[in-house]
């Protein structure tokens, strides 16, 4: 309420220059006491005669403006007290003053006057008739002007609320308004002003900004907007120890409810309305009054005049009478049943609808006519319905069932059509979301619409809609999100006395999907109005969720709870050698892609990383990605060079990772040999340097030589990659089971694409190398400084060159072959006559006699000119093309030397070809226009479509090639404008008609002649006829023919262009091998350019060390394909020893790092082959164990004890916590692991593949018909695990399967079931499965936790397994460190506020607890982590926590980025970077530092090392 008291002082205005301003009291008391104007004195006196004396009122009369005053809430009473300054003559005597009476006025303005620096008041009192007066107010009486005290704000609302009303309020409908009164007292006056508010009226947006200034809520609002996690926290949970009648286990329930599960139910009944009463439940009475519960939203709160009012910011009202708030509990009958996954949703509708059956009504119908069903409608989602039935048998087997599948088509209605009666007599009435979606026409009444005659069939509505139903639940309610879906509507029109929301996540996308649960349970107001759910305070809707929701979570009441233990293990497993080598390589690419060092740091100061967002996202998702499969994901399948992505084995991958090793390497080889050529030209075009033909000449034949190797080499590949192809062609013949036997061979033929094109890159540079060594020895041999004329060594170089052109020649021709046979073949096929056709000539029709036809002939012989003339000028400019096609092509047969020129001249003799093909095309089309009558737009343009359609609107080829040829561009102007000259002289005009459009008329002439009876004579017509007929039958034949010539013309056009388009390939690859051979420069470089050639060094080197580093690899995947087909010998040949961790040289040889590294300090060489040997010749190889270690997925029995502690990391692999005895998961025993390791399968896929395979495998050897669920993020993988199951004879299906669900559970060959994020798997109960594989880590542990609820679960009797699988030394690694971290902090978190309450509570409950933790850990610390577990499906919606697309993936926070991928860094230095960080040449000396034991063995192996060297001098 707001209460405000001021004083004011009004000063004079200054010369009494303002006539309207009021200075003094009298003035202010002779305006307030002024006579309505518009009536003279006389008239006065004459009507009302002498003037009355002044008789005071004690008490006056109320008026109905006092009345309504009273019963309103004053939102502020404001008292302004002005101070007029005092007068020589005080013209008001007392009585005067104390009889003054309040005088009603309006504030019109408030404003400041910059010229005096002065408020000006101005008031009016209009309901006299007269004008407004001013009142000149300088400050407030305190000091302070009546800006700073704040009056003005409020006086300024005032002056608002009156503008454009009267002096009282304006209607009835206004909910706020101002009364303002004025009167006289002592020492001055007295301004009156209240703002009133109407009670029960609904106020606007911008009232409602009044309310909230003056009548503020007495709690604090806050500023956080409404969280899923809020909804969770704020759900009504019944306490423990509320007691329920023994009666609410319903004797037709054939199972026993769970203590926490009656709780529920006694719930559900109340707020169905129903009660328990001496054991039996009645129907709970209306309330008699409003209670100490307000509606949601009311507050109460107080006046300005000190009276109780309720507010409700939500309605936006305010009301006096408490009893007006029964009028706003807008409570339904139901609510949102929100049980955590597993905890028996399905059981507790069972136990509601088996205990509140409808009471029987006095009438079947109700008010609207609709039938009242004893029945419950449950509408859930198809892949769950089939579990519902089940479930509903199981529990509660006395319920009738029936599955309403939907309306019947029209044809069928009469026979298959549900009807009303029969959905009358179940219990229960299941369908579908999808049933409902195709109701929707039929759920309403169709619009009326004014007809000329009566409908003769009434339209049908759904069954659904005609029934009053006693309870509809609609189960995983989240699916209607916000309540716009087809299938939300019709469950929002369904009629029904209870509603039920049944959902354990019932936000599925943002916390607005719970607007569509209220807008479903009609809940008011927002049912009516969802711009409600905006203006809904966070305060609010927990008051709101409070009372309509109810959920329990499992850790609250697990000690309730039967479901026997789940144990978690996490396998961890590492990368096969293939694999890490694969994962290696993207993540340094990632890191060079990213500018990233391989520890996360970056290279350099001015890296953004929020700038690499979504670069880094995608490379994180590539190798958790790479982790699963190789094949696995987009970037994965084109870094392969598969799109289609068929099932690899590892060893395909390697082989894939071999043939693309060998594409870089070849690149490379080629760039080397490109690189000494152009050293080679700058050597050869210094000036200075009168034997730079012989320097040259030295680098350009180290050049070929190289070429020529590269040449041989991929000569040898082609071959064997063509004898792979011819028998994996002859193979497929005989395996034709698989399709990637087609994806095998398609992989093929692109290998072999490749390596022609590598062969023909290599051609190209032993053809330019062979070109300029030859031109070298002809300059040296034209140098007459080097060579003397006739001399021996002349014409040794004379032969030397000729040599040498004659190879580049034949190189060339080698390399034109291809393209030459391409385009002679096409030439011989023109010469054959292909496309030559000639076209016929229109025959003159000898029709002599006839009336009738004269138009018609006349009509013929316009189109017969056309046609000839166009076949005219079509022959003309056929001959002209085919004479240049057909000229011979750049041949060294025919004796014609190549100049470097060719493309060019042959484009200038070809440049006419474009001009006579664009001319004879649109000859042709205008030649199918007077056949056919239609039109070629291509060639035309099309600018006839409407204006609306204008954007579409195109020129035409001939409109283009014009419009050029007038702007003196294109081929050859002035021909082409000759050309369409020609052309346009012929073109058929718009209205000229075709042969078929002749054909239709002598049709329809022949036909009326038939039947002209009366209008000529019978003979006349005969005759007429006859030769119509005649005429007729001689123009479809002339059509016919050229229709058949027409096609001709066209397969020679579409000849012609083969053609032209192959000539030109032709000649455009002579130009570019022309370009190769061109001079380096113009002009010789009067010096050496040094700074070209520095630049070509630093490019040779460059390429060189890559060079180096593939050759490594090549090597090094070598090694692994021979290491893959058996165990290779792992002893170091200078110790003498095996080893793990080694070295591989480009050479082939392995060591022990410790020997190569004292053998590299003093020697370069290898020391089995002694080759030369550099730091990038060394390639790490790893022979660690490939073990499988489970470990247990949390030690909780070492969980921090504070908050701070419990946010580190959880242990590494291996580490000495992880095997704690005390924890709450047990491990797997190592017998167990070597077991599932030694089962053999026929082929390998891949560590993780192979490994979940092999488990599945063992379980089904030693648990038996046990079944188990594969869960992954990623939809793809768990396709490409399912081609491996099939081949290892594992029976699986998915929820897409059709009936996937069903097979699952009933047939026994199906083990696995895969199920991926994406997939809604919401309500699913798999509790036949007892299994859970999860295929990979995931930050966010809400998306793991919805598979493993579908096992377990109420329901589940057997012991559950959960197996996380995770690579070593990857992102996965990372990724699980987080995860653990974060429900470990969770668990810290609810520990100490635990501990805390326990504190609080009693010194003696912490000692209890301890005893208590002691005796049953294991119970407190599950307990725990499900709370934590809980917290994480709390944190968002689940929607929220996948990336979009299809293929599903978590999404990663940018917070997260870097942790994911760097968290587990690959830190381990290879040795070719422990070589770098040393000293290029030599290894500091690290022996000084090792132990004496080490000491001993290095002499040792310096020892082996000289015997080596002396064996070798020896050989």
């Amino acid at each position: 309420m707001t209460t405000i008291q001021a004083r004011v002082q009004v000063i004079p205005s200054v010369f009494n220059r303002h006539s309207d301003r009021i200075d003094y009291l009298p003035g202010l008391h002779a305006y307030l006491t002024k006579e309505p104007a518009g009536k003279s004195p006389s008239e006065q006196v004459s009507n009302e005669g002498p003037p009355r004396k002044r008789q005071r009122l004690s008490e006056p009369s109320p008026t109905p403006v006092q009345d309504e005053v009273r019963s309103t809430v004053v939102l502020a009473s404001i008292e302004v007290h002005l101070q007029f300054a005092a007068i020589p003559t005080n013209e008001l005597d007392e009585t005067t003053l104390r009889d003054s009476q309040p005088v009603p006025i309006k504030l019109t303005s408030l404003d400041h006057d910059e010229e005096t620096s002065v408020t000006i008041l101005s008031i009016s009192t209009s309901h006299l008739g007269t004008a407004p007066a001013q009142l000149q107010i300088m400050s407030v009486l305190e000091g302070t002007s009546i800006e700073s005290s704040g009056i003005d704000t409020h006086l300024k609302r005032i002056i608002q609320l009156q503008k454009g009303a009267t002096l009282t309020r304006l209607s009835s409908d206004q909910v706020a308004w101002a009364h303002c009164t004025l009167r006289m007292v002592d020492d001055g006056a007295l301004l009156q002003a209240d703002i009133h508010w109407a009670p029960e009226l609904i106020c606007s947006d911008s009232e409602l900004s009044l309310l909230e200034t003056y009548l503020p809520t007495n709690y604090t609002e806050s500023s956080e907007s409404w969280s899923p996690k809020d909804f969770y926290n704020n759900v009504y949970v019944p306490p423990a120890d509320l007691k329920v009648p023994p009666s609410i286990q319903s004797d037709k329930m054939a199972s026993q409810l769970y203590p926490f599960q009656k709780r529920a139910v006694h719930w559900l009944l109340e707020r169905e309305g129903a009660m328990f009463e001496n054991g039996k439940l009645v129907t709970r009475p209306s309330p008699e009054s409003p209670g100490k519960q307000m509606p949601v939203s009311f507050h109460s709160i107080r006046d300005a005049r000190g009276v109780e009012c309720f507010i409700s910011k939500l309605h936006r009202i305010v009301i006096q009478d408490p009893w007006s708030l029964l009028d706003y509990n807008h409570d339904i009958l139901g609510g949102i049943l929100s049980e955590e996954m597993g905890l028996g949703k399905t059981v507790e509708l069972a136990a509601l609808i088996c205990l509140h059956e409808r009471p029987l009504a006095s009438s079947p119908r109700n008010a609207k006519g609709l039938a009242n069903s004893p029945s419950t409608l449950i509408i859930t989602p198809p892949h769950i319905l089939s579990q519902w039935k089940s479930e509903l048998v199981t529990h509660a087997p006395d319920l009738s069932i029936i599955h309403y599948t939907g309306m019947a088509s029209a044809s069928r209605a009469e026979k298959e059509q549900f009807t009303v009666d029969e959905l009358l007599q179940y219990d229960v009435v299941l369908t579908t979301y999808n049933v409902l979606a195709k109701e929707i026409h039929f759920a309403t009444d169709p619009p009326e619409r004014s007809r000329r005659f009566k409908k003769q069939h009434k339209a049908r509505k759904s069954p659904l809609v005609l029934i009053n139903w006693w309870r509809v639940c609609l189960d995983e309610a989240q699916m209607v999100e916000s309540g716009v879906s087809k299938a939300a509507k019709v469950a929002q029109m369904i009629p029904r006395v209870n509603a039920w929301a049944v959902s354990g996540t019932p936000i599925k996308r943002h916390v607005e999907d719970l607007l569509g649960l209220l807008i479903f349970l009609r809940l008011e107001p927002f049912y009516s109005s969802k711009q409600t759910w905006q203006r809904a305070s966070k305060r609010d809707l927990q008051q709101l969720f409070s009372r309509l929701a109810i959920r329990h979570n499992k850790h609250s009441i697990a000690h309730e709870l039967r479901i026997p233990r789940q144990r978690r293990s996490v396998i961890v497993m590492p990368f096969t050698a293939i694999e890490e080598q694969y994962y290696a390589e993207i993540f340094q690419e990632m890191c060079m892609h990213l500018h990233l060092k391989t520890n996360g740091d970056p290279e350099s100061d001015e890296y953004d990383p929020e700038t690499m967002a979504d670069s880094m996202r995608a490379w994180l998702r590539q190798l958790r990605e790479t982790c699963l499969h190789p094949v696995v994901g987009v970037r994965n399948r084109n870094a392969l060079g598969s799109r289609r992505a068929p099932l690899r084995t590892v060893g395909e991958v390697l082989e894939t990772m071999i043939e693309q090793n060998e594409t870089q390497l070849r690149h490379e080889e080629c760039e080397i040999v490109a690189a000494r050529t152009i050293e080679a030209h700058i050597v050869a075009n210094n000036k200075g340097n009168i034997s730079r033909s012989r320097d040259a000449l030295q680098l350009y034949t180290v050049a070929l030589t190289e070429a020529t190797g590269h040449v041989d080499d991929c000569r040898r590949e082609l071959n064997l990659a063509h004898a792979r192809y011819k028998s994996s062609k002859r193979d497929g013949i005989h395996r034709l089971e698989s399709d990637d036997e087609g994806e095998e061979g398609g992989a093929q033929n692109v290998r072999l694409n490749v390596i022609k094109k590598q062969l023909h890159t290599a051609l190209g540079l032993q053809q330019t190398c062979a070109f300029f060594v030859a031109t070298s020895y002809y300059q040296i041999k034209e140098n007459e400084a080097l060579t003397a004329k006739d001399s021996d060594e002349y014409k040794r170089l004379e032969d030397l060159e000729q040599t040498f052109y004659d190879q580049a020649k034949a190189i060339r021709n080698e390399m034109l072959q291809e393209n030459h046979m391409a385009a002679s073949k096409a030439m011989q096929k023109l010469k054959r006559g292909t496309g030559l056709t000639f076209l016929p000539k229109i025959p003159t029709l000898e029709i002599n006699g006839g009336i009738e036809n004269r138009k018609l002939l006349e009509k013929m012989d316009h189109i017969s000119e056309l046609l000839d003339e166009q076949a005219c000028w079509i022959e003309k400019w056929r001959s002209k093309i085919f004479d240049i096609l057909t000229k011979p092509l750049v041949d060294q047969d025919e004796g014609v030397e190549i100049t470097g020129d060719e493309y060019e001249d042959s484009t200038k003799v070809q440049d006419e070809l474009p001009i006579y093909t664009l001319a004879l095309r649109a000859m042709i089309a205008d030649r199918h226009r007077l056949i056919t009558g239609e039109t070629n737009f291509l060639i035309e343009g099309d600018q006839k479509k409407p204006n609306e359609m204008r954007h579409q609107r195109s020129d035409g080829e001939v409109v283009k090639a014009i419009k050029l040829a007038k702007d003196g561009k294109g081929h050859d102007p002035k021909l082409t404008l000759e050309l369409l000259n020609i052309r346009n002289k012929i073109k058929p005009k718009k209205d000229d008609e075709s042969l078929k459009h002749l054909i239709a008329d002598c049709r329809r002439m022949a036909t009326n002649l038939q039947w002209a009876t009366g209008q000529i004579s019978v003979n006349r017509a005969n005759i007429e006829t006859s030769i119509i007929k005649k005429l007729l039958k001689d123009v479809q034949q002339i059509s016919h023919g050229q229709e058949e010539a027409l096609k001709d013309l066209k397969a020679g056009q579409e000849a012609f262009r083969n053609c032209m388009n192959l000539r030109v390939a032709y000649y455009k690859q002579v130009q570019v091998i022309s370009d190769t051979v061109a001079p380096w420069r113009d002009e010789l470089d009067e010096d050496l350019d040094k700074q070209a050639l520095e630049k070509q060094a630093q490019r040779q080197e460059h390429t060189e060390e890559k060079l180096s580093t593939l050759r490594t690899k090549r090597r090094f995947l070598l090694h692994l394909r021979d290491d893959s087909n058996g165990e290779q010998d792992r002893m170091c040949v200078i110790c003498r020893d095996t080893f793990e961790n080694g070295v591989l040289t480009v050479c082939g040889h392995t060591y022990c790092k410790d020997c190569i590294t004292f053998w590299f300090k003093t020697h370069r060489t290898c020391p089995e082959c002694r080759a030369r040997l550099k730091v990038t010749d060394f390639h790490d190889i790893t022979y660690k164990p490939q073990e499988i270690m489970a470990r247990e997925e949390l030690n909780l029995s070492t969980w921090p004890k504070s908050q701070t502690e419990s946010s580190t990391v959880a242990a590494r692999p291996g580490s000495p916590s992880t095997t704690t005895s005390s924890a709450i998961y047990s491990d797997m025993k190592s017998e167990t692991m070597r077991e599932i390791k030694s089962i053999d399968l026929s082929s390998s896929y891949g560590t993780k593949i192979d490994t979940i395979a092999r488990h599945l495998l063992w379980l089904r050897a030693n648990d038996p018909g046990a079944k188990s669920i594969v869960f992954s993020q990623y939809s793809e993988f768990l396709s490409t695990l399912a081609v491996a199951l099939t081949r290892f004879d594992i029976g699986h299906v998915s929820i897409r399967t059709a009936k996937g669900v069903d097979k699952f559970r009933k047939d026994p060959s199906k083990e696995v079931f895969l199920l991926d994020a994406k997939s809604d798997s919401s309500g699913l109960n798999l509790v036949n499965a007892t299994h859970v594989f999860l295929c990979e880590p995931l930050i966010n542990a809400a998306i793991e936790l919805q598979a493993i609820a579908r096992v377990h679960r109420i329901g589940q009797l057997r012991e559950t397994r959960v197996y996380m699988y995770l690579i070593s030394d990857t992102v996965e690694e990372a990724i699980y460190d987080m995860s653990v971290s974060r429900r470990l902090a969770h668990i810290g978190t609810t520990a100490s506020h635990k501990m805390a309450e326990t504190h609080a509570s009693s010194p003696m409950e912490p000692r209890a607890v301890t005893r208590q933790a002691t005796g049953d850990k294991n119970k407190v610390l599950e307990r725990d982590l499900e709370e934590a577990n809980n917290i994480e499906i709390q944190q968002a919606p689940l929607s929220k926590l996948l990336a979009k697309g299809k293929s599903g993936g978590e999404f990663v926070d940018g917070e997260d980025l870097w942790n994911c991928l760097f968290g587990k860094a690959r830190t381990r230095k290879s040795y070719l970077a422990s070589l770098a960080e040393e000293d290029r040449e030599v290894i500091a000396d690290a022996a000084e530092h090792r132990k004496d034991v080490e000491r001993v063995r290095s002499a040792a192996i310096e020892e082996r090392m000289a015997l080596m060297e002396t064996l070798n001098d020896a050989r």
